[in-house]
This record gives structure tokens, sequence and C-alpha cells, in this order.
């Protein structure tokens, strides 16, 4: 998501104001809340078959698991191949999967990274802190992750429970992590045979192709952009992306061919 501009701006009560209101400490306190802005979101796919991809782009996830369908049907890739969607834990996706894919067997399994990394700030905030609890803070953290590292979530979330209060600082980040984890069980598999296998355990793929088609160019101080505008540049850089772009220049279609190496004009677009 980036930062969407207003549809009509909207004119102050008085356009100017005297140097003495202005200059309140009241005044220059109230900044806008981020949280509240609006924002343009685009949903990113990159689909990886062997060492050739593809990337894909929608409004949101529903439209976007549509397009996916229909390029792997395109190129006959939901006989011979496991499915597998490697999420970062959004609701939206796992919504999206079960209404799209629910005909077909198919694997979703959390990022490693933002498993640790949210388990990690909850544990931080769950724990006691200070000096002299550091060691205690390193071994509970060490063996939550083990287990979670195994696939094994109901081993975690019992050894979670079995923290006494003098580990404990919030109660409250502990129910918060035990919901967390159950909730994301579906998702979490055994990465350890994952990574033995010399399979991946991250959506590092899928994260670049974002940086790349949106985040690069349209997240950057100053910035908002209109809904056709942020997505019209998104979708031209994927098309650079994609090495799309001469067949699109000259009759304004897409092979939809997979490739192993990202077009060389990215920067163009």
């Amino acid at each position: 998501g980036v930062k969407r501009q207003k549809d009509k701006r909207e004119k102050l009560e008085s356009e100017t104001l005297s140097v003495a209101k202005a200059d309140t400490e009241d005044d220059l306190s109230a900044a806008p809340k981020q949280k509240g802005r609006p924002s343009v979101e685009t949903s990113v796919a990159h689909i990886s078959v062997g060492k050739k991809r593809y990337v894909l782009l929608a409004e949101d996830m529903t439209k976007l698991c549509l397009l996916i369908l229909a390029f792997l049907l395109e190129f006959d890739l939901l006989r011979d191949y496991r499915l597998v969607f490697l999420v970062d834990g959004a609701s939206d996706i796992k919504s999206a999967l079960e209404n799209i894919f629910s005909f077909r067997q198919y694997t979703v399994l959390l990022d490693w990274f933002h498993l640790r990394k949210h388990c990690s700030e909850t544990i931080c905030m769950m724990l006691r802190a200070g000096k002299e609890n550091r060691d205690t803070q390193y071994r509970i953290k060490r063996t939550i992750f083990r287990y979670l590292w195994c696939g094994n979530v109901q081993g975690a979330i019992g050894y979670i429970r079995s923290l006494t209060n003098d580990d404990i600082r919030n109660e409250n980040r502990r129910k918060e992590l035990i919901g967390y984890l159950e909730r994301k069980e579906y998702a979490i598999q055994c990465y350890a045979v994952r990574r033995h296998l010399g399979l991946t355990t991250t959506s590092n793929p899928v994260e670049k192709a974002n940086d790349l088609t949106v985040a690069c160019r349209q997240k950057k101080k100053c910035m908002s952009w209109s809904r056709h505008g942020s997505r019209g540049l998104a979708a031209l850089t994927a098309l650079y992306m994609n090495n799309e772009d001469a067949t699109w220049h000259k009759s304004h279609s897409l092979t939809y061919e997979m490739y192993e190496k990202y077009g060389s004009g990215i920067a163009a677009a």
C-alpha cells in the first residue's frame, strides 16, 4: 500500500491563520494520524516454476488469485505440479486462496522471517525485561523457535503456557502469542525438513517483486498517488520486469511467457 491522494482538496475555513495561533504549542502538535490515512493497495504475486518466473498484479487478493489460476491453467501447471503458496500471514490471502483454489489440494507456508519477527516482538513484550533477565529471555526464545522450526506448533504453545509468573511480565501478551500461533498453525510447516531438502522457507521473491513494482518508486517522502496512477505505474514496471515491453509496444498484447532474469528496462519504467 502507498499513500493515496485526496480526490478533492478541501478548502480551509480561513485561508490564512494568524501567526499567534499557528505558533501555539497545540497547533504544532496536531499532526495527522498515519494509521487513518487512506492508501492505494496493489496485490503482487511472484510465480516460480523451477528457475523460471513471472509477476502478476491486481487490485486485491481475490482478483490476483483469479489471475494466478488463469495463468496456471493456460500453461497446464495444475496437473503435475504441487502448489505451494508462501505468504506473510495476512488474513485476506487465506480467504482468497480458500475461495479460488478450494477445488484442488495446495500448501500454504508462512514465511519464516515474518513468523520469527512477529513472535520475537511479542515475546519481548511478554517476558520480564532487564539485564538480570537477559539469559532467561534468550533461553525461552530459543526454545520456542526450536519448536516452530520443526513445525511443532502445539509443542510451542504448551511450552509458552508452562512458563511461570516469574518469567511473564504481561499475561495479555502471552494470550496474544498463543492466539497468533493457533490462527497460523495451518501455515506453519517443518522448516527444518524444507531447508534440508533445499526448498525455500521464505517469501523473499515476492517481497522483492513488490519492492521493484511498487515500493522503490512510490514509497518516498512527500509522495501520494491516485488509484489509477499507482496501479498504472506498477503495471508498467511489471511489464518491463516480465520482458513483455517489446511485444506490448508492438501489438498491445502479452505473451505471458515465463523468464529467468528480470527485464533490463525496469529503470526506464
